[in-house]
């Protein structure tokens, strides 16, 4: 029996959300920014451009469709975290503090930049796989990808958040 949300009537339509969702995502974004001046014309023409090669690249469909619904996800979660923090009784301009700071905004960028990287990984494959062929850039993956490289960084990234830390409170 056909529906409404049939998986083949979704997937004939994914193309045109996605060309909805870039189309409106970057006329908002350069209308913004005033990259351009107020030129609305000038930013319909490119907005309406990158939509189209976007539409034509199969790849970024996969991309668009696995990176955005996490992005949402993402969003609604700090939405309910938010709202519980304000029920639990904590005041509004102590939560704005908090989320205007740098850390949040690190954090945030860092997740959304995760959530990437998963998203081209399904559409191109793993490339970011590690593997002993060699090569400069595998030989770059094996270096980076390293658990010492990584435990590394992630050290360093706790000295500098506790001598800022440190620092801030004397």
């Amino acid at each position: 029996m056909a529906t409404l949300f049939s998986q083949e009537f979704v997937t004939l339509l994914t193309p045109i959300f996605i060309f909805i969702f870039v189309f409106v995502g970057i006329y908002a974004l350069l209308t913004k920014v005033k990259w351009f001046g107020d030129k609305s014309t000038f930013n319909l023409i490119i907005a309406f451009a990158t939509a189209m090669l976007i539409f034509f690249v199969p790849e970024t469909h996969v991309v668009i469709a696995s990176f955005t619904p996490w992005v949402g996800l993402l969003s609604m979660l700090l939405v309910f975290i938010f709202v519980f923090l304000l029920f639990l009784g904590i005041k509004e301009k102590t939560l704005q503090e908090a989320v205007g700071g740098g850390t949040f905004a690190f954090w945030m960028i860092l997740i959304i930049v995760i959530l990437f990287l998963v998203a081209l990984t399904k559409a191109y494959g793993p490339f970011l796989m590690v593997n002993g062929n060699p090569g400069f850039w595998n030989s770059v993956k094996r270096v980076v990808f390293h658990p010492k490289t990584l435990g590394a960084l992630f050290m360093l990234t706790i000295a500098a958040y506790t001598v800022r830390y440190i620092g801030s409170h004397e």
